[in-house]
């Protein structure tokens, strides 16, 4: 900085300094590319939906059994865990509103209907590997059936409802793949 002092006038004039002759122009400085490599996917689908499955302990709830396949490559996450969500169907396969659990044991933390495995070490290598899942259609708050009067007697009228189920694999606590929604009916 040059100070002035407005009593003394101006400053006195700089010497001339001597300025540096340019280079040859350089080219510019870009950055090396290096190029994105994605990283391998997980896979996740339901193979199959075994319906009205029975524990030998409880023979008279009834379960609804998933079974389903994964894939995980090489250096993806330490853990995974499946979990199973219960939507109705809005028409066509569209998902609407999550399905209420009226079991605790089957519910995730916002009381919606919910099913899975437990948490497992991934190895090094990478996992494939098959998976099952159990709910019990009690744990399904899905809108239920009625008694109807009839010349015969009282008659308990079922509701069917249509609903989708949906698989998703965590790795690491993190959701990273959601399976295709299942279609499914309910009668209570």
């Amino acid at each position: 900085y040059v100070a002035k002092d407005a009593h003394n006038g101006p400053a006195p004039a700089e010497p001339d300094r001597p300025q540096p002759k340019p280079d040859k122009p350089r080219p510019p400085i870009t950055p090396p590319v290096t190029p994105f490599v994605r990283p391998a996917a997980a896979a996740l689908a339901i193979t199959k939906i075994s319906h009205n499955s029975t524990f030998s302990n409880e023979p008279n709830v009834f379960y609804m059994r998933f079974d389903g396949s994964l894939d995980i490559p090489a250096g993806l996450g330490r853990s995974d865990q499946i979990a199973v969500y219960f939507y109705y169907d809005n028409g066509n396969g569209t998902p609407g509103a999550a399905v209420h659990s009226s079991d605790a044991r089957y519910a995730d933390r916002n009381g919606f209907s919910a099913c899975g495995t437990q948490v497992y070490p991934i190895p090094a290598e990478g996992l494939r590997n098959t998976w099952i899942a159990w709910i019990p259609y009690s744990a399904l708050a899905a809108p239920m059936g009625q008694w109807v009067a009839t010349p015969q007697g009282n008659v308990y009228q079922l509701r069917e409802t249509r609903l989708l189920a949906q698989a998703v694999l965590f790795i690491d606590n993190f959701g990273v793949v959601r399976s295709p929604f299942i279609p499914f009916l309910v009668r209570k």
